[in-house]
């Protein structure tokens, strides 16, 4: 490479420097010389009068050579770096030149390497083009046996429907064809009244055309008249005949009731107490064995919720793993619920030990009885739905009652389905019962608030409580006050039935004025996920879900629940501060909670599912907890006399649980009731799909 500064050349520069210098000092010797000749030529006085003058500019003279010699100074050491600096260069573009030779083959290498690569993702192109052609085909095959299993499945109902309606027909056909006899003799009744008032009608229409001849034909007027009244009066009759018929059918089917409920009482009388009317018992009060059997028949048939799935799951799974299935099943079957609803459910139902309920509410149609039906196939578990009527009083409507007409308890399915799955089996069952003890059963109370909840579910409640904590080596002795007697009255040692851990309860129960709101004794022991209405409404998806064919077993279900003991450290803290701090805003609402909240909180904060490797972050079921139990207890509280709580309330979930979403939600449903009624209702939060 040529130098980058070819004329600086070091020993000319030096060489001039010092012809410069010798220059400059032979000059100023011949200056000094003509001017000492001069100055002896001259006078003393006139030598020395401008001798200062000249000094100074010889002062001037010799700061201007020094400063001029600083400067050659300057540019030989600024020409010795920039020569240092250009070898520097030149070295380095050497190195590269034989770097840049070196890499000539890893060059040819990666152009070989691109091109295998292009080729490669045209093959992978057409292989995915391919492997989405294959996934149509399967989507389509398994569409196709989906429908298929439906039609069958469908058929099979109707076949049974048709068996079941014409038994039925057959039974009922005495009392149709009496009802249908009266029918007749009433609609012949309604008949001829219709005929007279027709003819009333066209007595009356060919009075209004004689109404101009009225005074010739008055007698006429007059007997047409009459004829329209006792037409009028004769359908009269005859309706009163028809209801006065009615009303006397309905007293007698009253009365044979009544004398049924009667001799039922009375032959149990006798056979419990042992008369004197040769009561089945041989009057001695004490059933047979043969005769207890044959009262409980009903109560140990097999439930139908149990027939499938008929076997446990052959390979253990992962809760992960398992949440994931339900999901999966969900989409396939068109729902949406946002991973968060399904972990809540998930969980609200894990910690039955102090969550005896799980509530779902809302408006109607939000999908609250699909999803548990849902997550019940989907996960393996049996699943029950019972249909709740607004007479419901007490709990017979749940679990059947003693016929004593026939001397036999009627039970129903939630009956059957606590004696097939009562641990010590202590309702005797028929040898061929197949095993469903480690089988789990979600039951469905569908609409659960047409009747008062506590009426008829508050000793279920109760017993449910008063159940000890599960462990594989439970006693029966130990579960004595959770134990639910069958009502048989007056059977000496009456069989009870026990609520077993692996029995889930879920509600549902829509918010409109023909349902009762719950009480605190429910709330307090239940998990409420309210569902908002929907702000979008996408097209139908089609189902293709198919349920599993096996059973979740209650022994690994288990090993998914972790003691609230396992929240150590950090998140131990965090959970305890949290429930203290909401101890002190619901004690300033009027509205404290005790130790059975606590337990719970602390239950659902530590069984919460973790999802990947980042560990079990608290703040989520923490805020969770808020919205399922401590919003829906705020019901009715008046909101700008308590502005202060709900705002503290607000800044705990924002700041502390780092839920902006539920704390935006409680600001905008206080904001619009604060101008309605002025009185708090919670109405849900949508967390997305």
């Amino acid at each position: 490479m040529p130098s980058l500064f070819p004329a600086l050349d070091p020993a000319l520069l030096t060489l001039a420097a010092i012809f410069g210098t010798m220059t400059l000092a032979l000059g100023a010797t011949v200056g000094w010389a003509v001017f000492q000749v001069r100055a002896d030529r001259l006078p003393a006085e006139t030598r020395f009068a401008d001798i200062r003058e000249r000094l100074a500019l010889a002062a001037a003279e010799l700061a201007r050579k020094q400063e001029e010699l600083r400067r050659i100074d300057q540019q030989i050491y600024d020409r010795d770096r920039l020569a240092a600096e250009a070898a520097a260069l030149e070295l380095r573009l050497s190195d590269l030149r034989l770097e840049w030779e070196n890499l000539a083959a890893a060059r040819e290498e990666i152009a070989r390497v691109k091109s295998e690569a292009a080729e490669a993702a045209q093959e992978r192109a057409g292989l995915e083009q391919e492997l989405d052609g294959l996934r149509e085909q399967a989507e389509e095959a398994r569409r196709l046996v989906a429908v298929a299993e439906e039609l069958y499945r469908r058929k099979e109902d109707a076949e049974a429907e048709f068996a079941r309606v014409r038994a039925d027909l057959d039974r009922l056909r005495p009392d149709l064809d009496a009802a249908l006899r009266t029918l007749a003799e009433a609609r012949a009744a309604e008949t001829r009244a219709e005929t007279l008032l027709q003819r009333a009608e066209q007595i009356e229409t060919e009075i209004a055309r004689l109404e101009a001849q009225r005074a010739p034909l008055s007698g006429e007027l007059a007997a047409a008249v009459s004829e329209r009244d006792s037409a009028r009066h004769a359908r009269d009759l005859a309706e009163e005949a028809r209801e006065k018929a009615e009303r006397q059918r309905n007293v007698i089917e009253a009365e044979i009731a009544g004398l049924h409920t009667m001799l039922g009482k009375l032959k149990d009388e006798t056979f419990i107490v042992g008369g004197t009317g040769g009561g089945t018992g041989g009057g001695t009060g004490t059933p047979t064995e043969d005769q207890r059997r044959a009262m409980l028949a009903d109560l140990v048939a097999a439930p139908n919720c149990l027939a499938a799935p008929a076997g446990l799951r052959g390979a253990l799974r992962t809760e992960t793993n398992a949440l994931h299935d339900v999901a999966r099943y969900l989409r396939d079957c068109g729902l949406s619920f946002s991973r968060r609803t399904l972990n809540a459910f998930h969980t609200a139902l894990k910690v039955n030990d102090t969550t005896q309920l799980t509530v779902l509410a809302g408006v109607s149609g939000t999908g609250k009885s699909l999803l548990p039906r849902r997550y019940a196939e989907a996960m393996g578990i049996h699943f029950l739905q019972v249909a709740v009527e607004p007479r419901w009083d007490s709990p017979q409507d749940l679990l059947g009652f003693y016929n004593y007409v026939e001397q036999k308890y009627r039970a129903t399915e939630l009956a059957r389905l606590l004696a097939h799955l009562d641990p010590w089996r202590s309702i005797e069952l028929t040898a061929d019962t197949p095993d469903r003890r480690d089988h789990m059963a979600l039951v469905l109370m569908d609409e659960m608030n047409l009747a008062r909840v506590e009426y008829y579910f508050s000793e279920f409640l109760s017993r449910l409580e008063a159940r000890p904590a599960w462990r594989a080596n439970l006693a029966r002795r130990a579960c004595e006050d959770a134990l639910i007697p069958v009502d048989i009255r007056g059977l000496t040692n009456p069989p009870r039935l026990f609520p077993a851990h692996n029995l889930l309860f879920v509600g549902t129960m829509n918010d409109d004025e023909s349902t009762q709101s719950l009480s605190d004794k429910v709330l307090d022991r239940g998990n409420v996920l309210q569902f908002p209405a929907p702000a979008e409404f996408p097209p139908p998806a089609i189902s293709s879900g198919t349920p599993t064919d096996e059973a979740q077993a209650f022994g690994e279900w288990r090993g998914w629940v972790r003691p609230s003991a396992s929240l150590q450290g950090a998140q131990g803290d965090l959970v305890r501060e949290t429930i203290g701090a909401l101890a002190g805003i619901m004690q300033g609402f009027g509205k404290p909670f005790g130790h059975r909240l606590n337990q719970a909180t602390r239950a659902y904060a530590a069984n919460y599912p973790v999802e990947g490797n980042a560990g079990l972050d608290v703040r989520v079921p923490l805020a969770d907890q808020i919205e399922f139990r401590i919003l829906p207890r705020l019901r009715g509280v008046e909101i700008e006399q308590h502005a202060e709580r709900f705002e503290a309330l607000e800044q705990l979930v924002r700041t502390r649980l780092d839920d902006a979403a539920l704390a935006d939600r409680i600001a905008e449903v206080r904001e619009d009731q604060v101008r309605g009624s002025g009185l708090f209702v919670w109405r849900g939060l949508m967390r997305g799909t």
